[in-house]
């Protein structure tokens, strides 16, 4: 299929999962201008993709192309009878979203076609998920790369985009890429959604520019490490030199990526795929906010959205902590609001968080069942392991600057001189403990004293704007929502200088143990906080908008630092794709298209296996190391290998001698001088096909290929790669 049809039926499929949720979102969203539009699309997937996962998890049906098409007519034919029956009609409002997300996903598809090699980093292995779900019929779907196995590890996104692969009929490797630029695409209209959602004014130019910005800034603007650097080489005379992934790593042992990143790297992993899912979540939060805690259409409600919460489990594990405790926090301040003695409330409370939780629980039982989180627990960050000044303000920066703002605005306005000269003297002693560490850097690292020092300000600075948010909005039942995305930002970040979870980085490499825990938690913040901080800025400009001069000042501002944030993503645009290169460049979608040029024996055979090889056979091939081409023809057909990329198998496993046993058993099977050995490990391991070709000629260059060819018939060979079939 070529790369322009591909796009046409992918968009084409996408409409149709927006007519397909429409009705539930109208419902959920009925007090939005624009009935919850944008969150119809993934609502619609989730409507027809989860029962038949469900269902296929039980044994009952199968997951196929027919099953697909089945439950796609079902969810459309529903969806088209509740349309026409309540009368629901296109508004300018949805217009304008779907033409913001047609323009989103269209300008990143030709963006990625200028590099959409499926290689690098965490690449290969989300392909071969992808392709091991293609050829699954039962869930849960076989681990690729550990046969015998199923995926331990959260596939739950991976299925919804192989769903609709399955639907069109449409290869893996064109449905990567389309994947990749259509959650982008969504996860800005969603951010843009929920902005204006908040801002409140039916029409308003400043509102819907806020939400625009707001939107845009999220997605794709960068942090000020970028920018700081730029400075910093203006100002020492040096050359700037900076790679793109660099503001991705500036937080001392960690990962401390943002949207914008991942977009350009293009990896369709779990963080990246549960954008879309997460803002969903932040907008039913929302929608729920907006019924009265004692509210008798509450619990139903409740009990709805559960099954989309707690299913973010299977497609971002960690999205789930998050989410609870946005809702359960929201739960509270309803309470609060209420009036009522906390003896009276605790009952109701308890029925919300259990509908909250139950429903959902009960739908994700299959994955649940078949998932064992490779967590040891939960440990404590030790303070000279905290995160410096320097780093800590480069990563949070912009964000900063916009709650000072808002803390200035709302202080200023109450004309309360004594907070105004406690806000002076928190920023003045931030700004003079970053000059201090940024001259002393070597000096202060790991110094305990100077780490506590800094959390103890860090800590009062948030309280204190938490505070003062609360102060402001406790008792707004309709207001305190973007507050309350501050504050659990403010708890997300300081939480991780607290806490860390146990997993393989704890247990392999204890410099980087909380590695996981600041990337997945600061992911969150970036757009709780993001929301909040466009949020504050549209209340700066509707508060000053009679002012003219003033209103100018404030919005130029705003501006000039929204360009210097997303100044970042043009950097990293023209750092991984060649759209500025004066050389010919082969455009295409297809992520796998690369391997013809650069694997061409590779990939004869691995187009040979796929049109000639049925079901999800055991085939062995060479072992390698993470994020290189190692494991390719699994990768490439979705067939189970023996072992593929050990160090990821350990971190899903939880034992590393699980996966570097099975490394060296692959090795004996290439190597052995004892057709006797090669047969037991063969037959241990349920080998049905042994593929020779320049990867196992190079990994094991004592490869004993005599007694391999003396064994089994070659059922295929051409360049000099093999396939030999075992039985």
């Amino acid at each position: 299929m070529s790369d322009t049809a591909a796009f046409i039926y992918w968009y084409g499929a996408m409409i149709l999962m927006s007519i397909i949720g429409l009705p539930l979102a109208q419902y959920l969203f009925h007090d939005w201008r624009d009935k919850g539009y944008i969150f119809a699309r993934y609502i619609g997937l989730f409507l027809v993709a989860m029962p038949l996962w469900l269902l296929s998890s039980l044994h009952i049906v199968q997951f196929n192309q027919l099953s697909v098409i089945i439950f796609v007519v079902a969810g459309v034919s529903v969806a088209g009878y509740l349309i026409g029956k309540r009368k629901i009609k296109l508004t300018r409002g949805m217009i304008a979203q779907e033409l913001m997300f047609f323009i989103f996903f269209a300008v990143w598809c030709v963006i990625r076609s200028y590099n959409s090699d499926i290689f690098g980093t965490e690449k290969m292995m989300n392909l071969a998920f992808m392709n091991s779900i293609n050829l699954t019929e039962y869930m849960p779907p076989a681990d690729p790369w550990y046969t015998g196995g199923t995926i331990n590890y959260y596939y739950l996104g991976h299925y919804m985009y192989v769903f609709i692969a399955k639907l069109l009929g449409i290869s893996t490797g064109l449905v990567y890429n389309l994947a990749l630029t259509s959650i982008i695409a969504q996860f800005t209209v969603s951010v843009y959604a929920i902005i204006r959602r908040l801002t409140v004014k039916r029409e308003s130019f400043i509102a819907d520019n806020a939400a625009l910005l707001g939107a845009v800034w999220i997605s794709f603007g960068g942090n000020l490490h970028y920018p700081y650097k730029f400075i910093e080489s203006v100002f020492s005379g040096e050359v700037f030199k900076y790679f793109f992934p660099d503001p991705t790593r500036i937080i001392p042992f960690a990962i401390d990526e943002f949207p914008a990143y991942s977009i350009v790297l293009g990896d369709v992993h779990g963080h990246y795929i549960s954008l879309p899912f997460f803002v969903l979540g932040l907008a039913l939060l929302i929608a729920s906010s907006r019924v009265a805690f004692d509210d008798a259409r509450k619990l139903k409600l409740t009990a709805i959205i559960s099954v989309f919460i707690i299913s973010m489990y299977g497609v971002n594990s960690w999205d789930i902590i998050t989410m609870l405790f946005l809702f359960t926090a929201m739960h509270a301040v309803q309470a609060y609001q209420t009036g009522r003695h906390w003896k009276k409330l605790a009952s109701d409370f308890v029925r919300l968080q259990l509908a909250l939780v139950v429903p959902g629980l009960l739908l994700m039982l299959p994955y649940i069942f078949n998932f064992t989180p490779a967590v040891g627990g939960v440990g404590l960050v030790q303070f000279d392991q905290r995160s410096p000044i320097v780093p800590w303000v480069q990563m949070w920066g912009f964000f900063i600057i916009g709650s000072l703002a808002y803390a200035s605005f709302v202080v200023l306005r109450k004309r309360e001189r004594s907070q105004l000269g406690l806000l002076a003297a928190v920023v003045v002693v931030i700004l003079a403990m970053f000059a201090v560490e940024s001259a002393n850097a070597e000096a202060l690292k790991g110094n305990a004293m100077w780490l506590i020092g800094w959390s103890i300000v860090r800590i009062t600075a948030m309280a204190g704007f938490a505070v003062l948010l609360w102060n402001r909005f406790a008792d707004k039942k309709t207001l305190f929502v973007a507050p309350l995305f501050a504050v659990a930002a403010f708890c997300l970040i300081e939480g991780v200088e607290i806490f860390f979870f146990k997993d393989i980085f704890y247990t392999s490499n204890p410099d980087y143990f909380r590695t996981n825990t600041v990337f997945k938690f600061y992911y969150h913040a970036w757009v709780l906080w993001g929301i909040a901080v466009s949020w504050f800025f549209f209340r700066i400009l509707t508060a000053v908008k009679g002012r003219p001069r003033l209103l100018s000042a404030v919005a130029l501002t705003g501006f000039i630092l929204f360009c210097m944030s997303t100044s970042y993503i043009f950097k990293a645009v023209n750092d991984f794709y060649p759209v500025n290169a004066n050389i010919p460049i082969e455009r295409t979608l297809d992520g796998t298209a690369w391997i013809t040029t650069d694997h061409p024996a590779d990939d004869a055979l691995i187009d040979w296996m796929n049109a000639n090889i049925e079901g999800q056979p055991v085939i062995l091939e060479a072992v390698g190391e993470a994020y290189t081409y190692a494991a390719r023809i699994s990768t490439h057909t979705g067939f189970r290998t023996v072992m593929g990329w050990p160090t990821h198998e350990w971190q899903w496993r939880g034992e590393a001698r699980l996966a570097f046993d099975r490394a060296d058993d692959v090795r004996v099977m290439y190597t052995t001088q004892s057709a006797t050995e090669l047969h037991q490990l063969l037959d241990q391991y349920g080998v049905e096909y042994i593929v020779i070709g320049q990867e196992e000629y190079t990994k094991y260059q004592d490869i004993n290929l005599p007694l391999l060819q003396s064994q089994f018939e070659p059922l295929y060979s051409q360049s000099g790669t093999m396939l030999l079939k075992v039985r």
